[in-house]
């Protein structure tokens, strides 16, 4: 979630529990839904993500606000594994770099790269995606569709110079919402 109120604060939230509900466990009296983040590790010792005492999993779940000349332009965060990272930052350089609106710089077409694959938008043009197999990736070419999550779920919003708030979220096919 990323939100902000009448006197500029800003946030954006991710609340993440791995699987669809969890562990399935609730703290008794709570309502809090315990998350199931330990099948992020490595269960094998001595890899660079195993499970040690003091040691954190690799894990994608950024939550960004930035800021210009004090204020904040920007908040995003989203939800989809280890691709919220890549949607977040796509929807960011989109947004500040190149003026789009959130929603626009949500649906702007994107890439992942994970292991191997490089995943590209189909609306990426062939010769970018040339000049990446080119380099030596692996081009997977992967369109969004409902059930799949190939490029994340983001959330954001802008705040204009005036104060003005615009809200975006995506892909139109998800549960998500922009609200006032």
């Amino acid at each position: 979630m990323a939100s902000a109120d009448a006197e500029g604060n800003v946030c954006a939230l991710i609340t993440s529990l791995t699987s669809g509900f969890g562990s399935l466990m609730r703290v008794p009296g709570t309502g809090v839904v315990l998350n199931n983040s330990m099948q992020n590790f490595d269960p094998r010792p001595e890899q660079a993500n195993c499970i040690k005492p003091g040691k954190m999993p690799i894990f994608a779940a950024p939550s960004l606000v930035a800021e210009q000349d004090g204020r904040a332009v920007f908040a995003g965060c989203g939800s989809g594994g280890y691709r919220i990272e890549t949607g977040v930052i796509h929807a960011f350089l989109h947004a500040v770099d190149f003026g789009l609106g959130p929603q626009a710089a949500i649906d702007a077409p994107r890439v992942h790269c994970q292991g191997q694959q490089t995943y590209v938008d189909p609306r990426i043009p062939q010769e970018v995606r040339d000049g990446l197999a080119r380099s030596g990736h692996e081009v997977v070419v992967q369109g969004e569709t409902p059930g799949t999550n190939p490029y994340g779920r983001v959330n954001a919003i802008t705040i204009g110079k005036d104060g003005t708030m615009r809200s975006g979220t995506g892909p139109s096919w998800s549960t998500a919402a922009a609200a006032w």
